[in-house]
């Protein structure tokens, strides 16, 4: 090795305990851990006993630099980390939180992501030959952050492999707001003009053929009733096009390229104006169906 090792460890409650356990296990090792800093010059990234421990890919790439192991610490507390921290606002921390860990599985083949999640406490784990680390436990799960931990669990075991599947709970979607959605039914009235009737959930996905699962059940009053489901980003999605000709339940899957890390954005569109009418949001989900 002729430069500086690069080690991505994601923010999480876990984080500070696997950045000692990395940093001690440097040490030990004859090399010398730096914390990342904007600040960081030649003089470290050319040190082949250097090691520069980042939170995220962007640190990284600011430095022209590739990871040699990524971690990402425990994805299911990341949200809430970052909430403690430095984003107060649920959403803003999600999509952040997210984000995150989509551009952290953007490495190599060569280069392994190891889910921290996935761990057991004492389970060793190698960041290079020669160069390996005991994983900490993992915190408690509080109910309330369910739905976010679920949406993040996506990552739990590393990099998302092809069939990796996460359910994403209704409540991490936005709904029109001139009729109230609330829980646990999330039933929409289509009462009203033709309008967009649920939206979101903003959370980030690595490159990839992303499928979105929804299904809803609709009411007698209901049928007849056309709709334009939408899956992809914020700025490019594939339709579908749905019509309820009977009461119970449908399923919609939908295929989108994301080309690079992006928040996946999905959306169920009422075509035409009703004047009674409900459909229920009974799952939501996401799979990756095939790797870029």
């Amino acid at each position: 090795m002729s430069r500086a090792r690069w080690v991505i460890l994601t923010p999480s409650e876990t984080e500070p305990e696997w950045r000692r356990r990395v940093t001690d296990a440097v040490a030990a090792a004859g090399l010398t851990p730096v914390p990342w800093s904007a600040e960081l010059g030649p003089e470290i990234f050319n040190d082949p006993k250097a090691v520069v421990l980042a939170q995220e890919m962007s640190q990284v790439r600011a430095h022209g630099q590739v990871p040699d192991a990524v971690i990402l610490t425990d994805p299911e507390s990341s949200v809430r980390q970052l909430g403690q921290t430095v984003l107060p606002l649920f959403p803003q921390a999600l999509w952040t939180a997210s984000q995150i860990h989509a551009e952290a599985c953007t490495v190599p083949d060569s280069t392994p992501v190891i889910g921290g999640g996935g761990l057991m406490e004492a389970d060793k784990v190698a960041l290079w030959p020669g160069m390996t680390v005991a994983a900490p436990g993992l915190p408690s799960r509080p109910k309330g952050e369910r739905a976010a931990a679920v949406a993040m669990s996506l990552y739990r075991q590393g990099r998302p492999a092809v069939g990796a599947r996460t359910d994403i709970a209704p409540k991490l979607f936005l709904y029109d707001a001139r009729n109230p959605v609330k829980p646990p039914r999330y039933e929409l009235d289509l009462t009203g003009r033709p309008r967009i009737l649920m939206y979101g959930p903003y959370v980030s996905l690595p490159p990839g053929v992303w499928t979105f699962h929804l299904q809803v059940q609709a009411d007698v009053a209901a049928v007849g009733r056309r709709f334009r489901v939408e899956w992809g980003t914020q700025s490019a999605t594939e339709p579908f096009a749905v019509t309820l000709d009977r009461v119970g339940l449908y399923e919609v899957a939908i295929d989108f390229s994301f080309m690079e890390p992006s928040a996946c954005e999905a959306r169920v569109i009422l075509e035409e104006a009703a004047f009674e009418g409900a459909i229920r949001i009974m799952a939501t989900a996401v799979s990756l169906r095939r790797s870029l």
